[in-house]
């Protein structure tokens, strides 16, 4: 038997699972239907059922590539402070991780461009604070 919730294999005769604490249900064909979706989800074969459970989940994916692109034009046209760019970069990588499920494709972009967020807000820092030092000192 296994847990719907985390697919971990149970010992026989529990009624919490040892890994996520979730209560197990009695009928083991409905907990092995919620693992083969579960599996299918992962896997990138989502089926009509789990699209009807979650029918906006590749919003999060599109929203985790248009935050940091927006955040990287405002960071570079107009100027944002470093803790901005990071709370959107952390923002970015959160849609990312949620629309994981509805399209892994997107969310690796979105993911890969949250990234490139949070490089190029280290780099500018790092610059900045180097001109800080340099003016100061002459």
């Amino acid at each position: 038997m296994f847990c719907s919730k985390c697919g971990i294999q149970l010992k026989s005769g529990e009624k919490f699972c040892s890994h996520c604490g979730y209560l197990i249900e009695s009928n083991d064909q409905e907990v092995e239907q919620k693992i083969f979706e579960n599996n299918n989800i992962k896997s990138g074969n989502i089926n009509s059922s789990a699209n009807a459970i979650n029918p906006n989940m590749k919003k999060w994916a599109v929203l985790s590539i248009v935050i940091p692109i927006v955040s990287i034009i405002w960071y570079w046209y107009i100027g944002l402070s470093i803790y901005m760019a990071m709370l959107f970069a952390a923002i970015g990588l959160n849609f990312s991780k949620k629309g994981e499920l509805a399209d892994k494709k997107l969310s690796n972009i979105g993911r890969i461009c949250n990234y490139i967020l949070i490089v190029i807000t280290i780099l500018m820092f790092i610059i900045n604070l180097t001109m800080y030092f340099l003016n100061k000192n002459s």
